[in-house]
């Protein structure tokens, strides 16, 4: 969860315009990476994993919404690095779903056109990912511009996994104090 979670959740929030999370019930599970075994097992070496095989939070947010998240590295599945999101809103929905780090066909959009139910499947760019990301770090390092890096999104972003980790080892769901 620790370590592919937190990029799906940080995406999630910021789609849903970084909604405020009231709580979250976590489960954690480690049967098949700690003995090298599971769809990434392979990779595993003879002392297998020291992370959990898979993590599941349900997290509860202030506007109503809910959010399920998911993150594994071993579980029995699709041997590919798949990650996405998808959103189910009142007036339609939408995919994110990105299979091996490719950026071909990953976005669909669900909704209505002419009162009848419409799938589309916009073309976009796959933009230049984690090194768009650096770059703009390393301006704002160098043009000492930190208007849009104060770190509170990160923090918020650590204390929701930690109450998913709290949560799972606790047995309960975990009420988050607002920042």
């Amino acid at each position: 969860m620790i370590d592919l979670g937190v990029h799906v959740l940080d995406m999630a929030l910021y789609l849903m315009g970084e909604p405020e999370v009231l709580s979250v019930t976590g489960a954690t599970y480690s049967e098949l990476g700690t003995r090298g075994r599971g769809s990434r097992g392979d990779n595993a070496g003879a002392g297998g994993y020291n992370v959990e095989d898979l993590a599941t939070a349900f997290i509860r947010l202030e506007s109503g919404a809910t959010l399920l998240l998911e993150a594994s590295w071993a579980a029995y599945g699709k041997r590919w690095d798949d990650f996405g999101v998808s959103l189910y809103g009142t007036e339609g929905g939408a995919d994110i779903d990105v299979q091996g780090y490719t950026n071909e066909n990953t976005l669909s959009i669900y909704t209505e056109v002419g009162g009848a139910p419409a799938d589309m499947h916009p073309r976009v760019s796959g933009g230049e990912g984690h090194l768009a990301v650096v770059r703009n770090f390393v301006d704002a390092i160098r043009g000492g511009s930190w208007s849009l890096h104060t770190g509170k999104d990160g923090l918020r972003r650590a204390q929701i996994i930690d109450a998913c980790y709290r949560s799972a080892l606790e047995g309960h769901e975990i009420v988050l104090s607002k920042p």
